[in-house]
C-alpha cells in the first residue's frame, strides 16, 4: 500500500487484508457452513458505510469458502447489480448468471436441467409499474399480480418457480448455493427495492444463502418510499442474520495514516517536517478519517498536491487542510477568507476581532465539535492562539519558516492556490554562481537580500550541498555573517516580521557549519564570536548559542569543536561583552539575556559581574528581570528556572528595590517592557503564595501585567 496512486478497488485475496478482518470472514464462512437450508433460503446482511471494505469482504469470502468446503458441495455465485442499466436487466442477468453457474461442463445432467429451467424462468419475468408499489402484505401473496410475462399465464410462472424449488431440494450434487450480492447501496431506490423483492420472493429457492452487502441507512431510506415506517420491519423479515462490518480500529487507522504520510515524505524527499506538530494534530486528522477509502483518497490528494507544490509546504498542514476541504467545507472556506487575521499578514490587523471569533463559534462542523475546531486553529495558527488567549504549538519563527508552515503569510496562499509564486531568480542561476563563481558570492548574497530571495538561496544550497566544496561553504557562511545586518534591514522593508530573511540566513549558517571540518568551524567562530560593537552583539550571541545549545542536546556544532577551542571561544565572547558593556549598558539595551550566555560559560565570573552591576545601579535588579521573561501567546512566562533566578537575586532584593524605586520616582526610568516584566514577576509570586518555587509553565496575561504597571505609574 502507498507505493503508487491508490486505487479504490477492493482487495481480491485474504493475503492482501490490511485491516485484520480474516477472522471476521471466517466467522461468516462458519455460519454459512452450519446453516441448514435444505428446504428454505437464508439471508445474511453485511452492513457498513461506504468505503469500509464491504466489497473486499465478499472477495475474501469467495476465496475462503472453497478452503473450508473440503467436500466441494458448495456452489458460489457473485452478482453485482450495479453493472446493469434497468430493473429488467438486473432480474434477467441475475437468473442468467445463476443458470450459467449451474451449467458447468463437469456438472450432472440434473443440475443442467435446473439451470435451463432457471434461465427460462428469468426470461419470463418483466418488471411492471405496479411492482414498485407492493406492500409488506402483498409480498406475502402471489407474485403473479406484480409481474408481466410473455406467452405464459400467471399460474404457469408460479408453477415453474415451484418446479425449480422442488428439483433444487432433491438435487444431491450440491448442498448450498451461496449468492454474494454487492453494491446494493449504489443503486437507485427502485433498484434497491427490486433486489430485496427478488431475494425474498422471486429467487427464494431452497438451499440458497444470500449474502448481501449494503449501507443500512441508504437501504432503509430507499425502502421507505414504498414501505414508510415499516421499512426496518420489512428488512428484518428478509435478513435473518444481520452483521455489522467491524470498524477500523483507531490503532490501525493511526498506523495507516502515518504510513501514508511517511511514504509521501520519503518519495518526495521531505526532510523538514516537525514530528511534534504532526502528533499534536494527528488526533483531529483521525477524527476526519472513517475508513480505508478515506486514507487512500487522502494519499492520492496529497500525492497530487506535493507534485504541484514541491517541497515548499508542510506535510502536516497539507494533510490537515486537505481533510478539512473534504470533510469540513465550511471551516476550510472560513480559514481561506480569514488569512489576514490568522497569519497577521496585514500590519493593521493587530488582533483577531471578537466578531470574527464569534463567527467561528457559529460554524457547525460536519464531524468536529466547535471546541475541537478551535483547538485545531490554535495549533495551526499561533496568531489565533495568541488573540484568543489560548496555548498553541510554537511561536518559533525559525522552525515555522524552515518547515513552510501555512501560518506564515508568505506560505499561506500556496495551500489554497496549490502553486508556487514565480521566483525572481532561478535555481539554476543560484547553482551556477555557487559552483562556478564562488568569488562573487559576497555581492550576490547582498543582491539576494535586496530581492528578498534568501529563502530561495537556502533551498538551492540544500539541494546541491553534496557538490559544494568546503571552501565555497566557508565563503557562503562568511558572507551571510558579514551581511547579517543588511539582510535584516532589507527583510524589514517588505514583511511585517522584520526577522524572516535573517532567520533563513541564520538557519543556513548553522546548516553549513555542521557540514564543514573542525579547522574551518573554529576559524569562522574565532573571527566572529567576539562582539566589537553593539551592532555585532546579536550575531555573536547567535554563534555562541550554536555551541551552548548542545547542553540541551540540540546541536552538533559543540561535538565538532575541541574542548580547548570551546573554552577559548567562550573567553573571547565574554571579553567582548564586558568591553562593550563599559560604554553601552546591556541592562538598558532591552537584551539583558546576553548576560545569561556568560552564566553558561563561566558561572563564577557571571555572578561577580552581575553583583557589580547591581551595586552600581540597584535598578539593574529590576531591569535584569526583562531578560528572564518571554511572551508566549498573550501571556508572560518565566523562561529560566526559578532556582537560577534566586541564585542571582533573591525576592527580598527585588521587592526592596521596587518599593524604593516607587517611593523616589525612579521606577519611571524603567522601559515599558522592563516594567511589565517586574509586574509579571509580582503576579507570579502572588499566585505561588508561600511556595518558594515558580513553575516555568506558569504564566500571567500581558494585559494584567500592563494594568499593574500602569497602577504603579498612577500611584506616583
Amino acid at each position: 500500500m502507498f507505493d503508487n496512486i491508490e486505487t479504490d478497488l477492493p482487495i481480491d485475496d485474504l493475503k492482501d487484508d490490511k485491516l485484520d478482518r480474516r477472522s471476521f470472514v471466517y466467522y461468516i464462512v462458519d455460519k454459512i457452513l452450519q446453516c441448514n437450508v435444505s428446504n428454505r433460503p437464508f439471508c445474511i446482511g453485511i452492513t457498513g458505510s461506504w468505503g469500509n471494505g464491504k466489497s473486499s469482504i465478499l472477495n475474501m469470502l469467495t476465496k475462503a469458502l472453497p478452503e473450508k468446503d473440503t467436500e466441494g458441495n458448495i456452489i458460489c455465485l457473485k452478482f453485482d447489480p450495479w453493472n446493469f442499466n434497468t430493473e429488467d436487466d438486473i432480474l434477467h442477468q441475475y437468473f442468467d448468471t445463476l443458470s450459467s453457474q449451474l451449467n458447468q461442463p463437469n456438472y450432472s445432467k440434473a443440475l443442467k436441467k435446473i439451470a435451463h429451467l432457471i434461465k427460462d424462468y428469468g426470461r419470463l419475468i418483466k418488471v411492471g409499474v405496479p411492482f414498485l408499489s407492493i406492500t409488506v402484505a402483498d409480498i406475502a401473496k402471489s407474485i403473479g399480480k406484480s409481474l408481466n410475462f410473455f406467452a405464459k399465464s400467471e399460474n404457469d410462472l408460479a408453477n415453474m418457480k415451484q418446479k425449480i424449488a422442488s428439483k433444487i431440494s432433491k438435487c444431491t450434487y450440491f448442498s448450498k448455493i451461496i449468492v454474494l450480492i454487492d453494491n446494493i447501496d449504489r443503486l437507485t431506490s427502485t433498484e434497491i427495492q427490486l433486489i430485496f423483492h427478488m431475494v425474498s420472493s422471486l429467487a427464494d429457492f431452497p438451499k440458497t444463502i444470500f449474502v448481501l452487502t449494503y449501507d443500512e441507512d441508504i437501504v432503509l431510506n430507499a425502502l421507505s418510499t414504498v414501505q414508510g415506517n415499516d421499512s426496518r420491519r420489512y428488512l428484518e423479515k428478509i435478513i435473518q442474520l444481520p452483521i455489522r462490518l467491524p470498524y477500523m480500529s483507531e490503532t490501525l487507522k493511526r498506523s495507516l495514516l502515518l504510513k501514508c504520510i511517511r511514504t509521501l515524505r520519503k518519495n518526495n524527499y521531505y526532510d523538514t517536517d516537525d514530528s511534534g506538530y504532526m502528533h499534536l494534530l494527528l488526533p483531529y486528522c483521525l477524527k476526519l478519517i472513517e475508513n480505508i477509502r478515506d486514507i487512500k483518497r487522502l494519499y492520492n490528494t496529497l500525492d497530487a498536491l506535493v507534485y504541484m507544490i514541491g517541497k515548499e509546504a508542510n506535510m502536516t498542514d497539507l494533510t490537515m487542510i486537505s481533510l478539512l476541504e473534504e470533510k469540513e467545507h465550511e471551516l476550510y472556506d472560513w480559514i481561506r477568507t480569514h488569512k489576514s487575521a490568522l497569519t497577521g499578514d496585514n500590519s493593521a490587523v493587530s488582533k483577531f476581532s471578537s466578531e470574527e471569533i464569534a463567527t467561528l463559534s457559529q460554524i457547525k462542523g460536519n464531524i468536529l465539535p466547535s471546541y475541537e475546531i478551535s483547538r485545531i486553529l490554535c495549533l495551526m495558527f499561533p496568531k489565533y492562539a495568541s488573540d484568543t488567549g489560548s496555548s498553541g504549538y510554537t511561536t518559533d519563527i525559525y522552525k515555522m519558516r524552515r518547515t513552510c508552515r501555512m501560518c506564515l503569510p508568505e506560505f499561506f496562499d500556496r495551500y489554497y492556490s496549490m502553486s508556487l509564486e514565480t521566483s525572481k531568480i532561478s535555481p539554476d542561476e543560484i547553482k551556477s554562481i555557487v559552483t562556478s563563481h564562488p568569488e562573487d558570492l559576497p555581492y550576490f548574497i547582498i543582491s539576494l537580500a535586496e530581492m528578498h530571495e534568501i529563502h530561495s538561496f537556502a533551498v538551492a544550497i540544500e539541494e546541491i550541498i553534496k557538490t559544494i566544496s568546503e571552501d565555497t561553504k566557508v565563503i557562503i557562511i562568511q558572507s551571510l555573517i558579514e551581511n547579517d545586518s543588511i539582510i535584516k534591514a532589507t527583510s524589514s522593508l517588505y514583511e511585517q516580521d522584520p526577522q524572516p530573511a535573517r532567520q533563513e540566513s541564520r538557519l543556513l549558517i548553522r546548516y553549513l557549519l555542521e557540514r564543514i571540518s573542525n579547522p574551518s568551524i573554529y576559524k569562522i567562530m574565532r573571527t566572529h564570536i567576539s562582539p566589537t560593537d553593539k551592532d555585532s552583539i546579536d550575531i555573536s550571541h547567535f554563534l555562541m548559542h550554536l555551541i551552548l545549545e548542545s547542553d540541551q542536546g540540540s546541536s552538533t556544532i559543540r561535538s565538532l569543536l575541541k574542548k580547548d577551542q570551546i573554552h577559548e571561544l567562550g573567553k573571547l565572547y565574554i571579553s567582548g561583552i564586558f568591553e562593550i558593556d563599559k560604554s553601552f549598558s546591556l541592562m538598558d539595551s532591552g537584551h539583558p539575556e546576553y548576560y545569561m550566555d556568560i552564566r553558561y560559560i563561566d558561572e563564577d565570573n557571571f555572578n561577580l559581574y552581575l553583583q557589580k552591576k547591581f551595586q552600581l545601579n540597584p535598578l539593574n535588579k529590576l531591569k535584569f528581570l526583562e531578560g528572564c521573561f518571554a511572551i508566549t501567546g498573550n501571556n508572560y512566562f518565566l523562561q529560566i528556572d526559578q532556582s537560577v533566578l534566586t541564585s542571582i537575586i533573591d525576592d527580598k532584593d527585588i521587592w526592596r528595590t521596587l518599593d524604593k524605586a516607587r517611593a523616589d520616582g525612579r521606577i519611571l526610568e524603567l522601559s515599558g517592557n522592563q516594567l511589565y516584566a517586574v509586574a509579571a514577576y509580582n503576579l507570579l509570586k502572588e499566585t505561588a503564595g508561600d511556595d518558594n518555587s515558580l513553575s516555568t509553565h506558569m504564566g500571567k496575561p500581558v494585559a494584567d501585567c500592563q494594568a499593574l504597571a500602569n497602577q504603579w505609574k498612577e500611584y506616583l
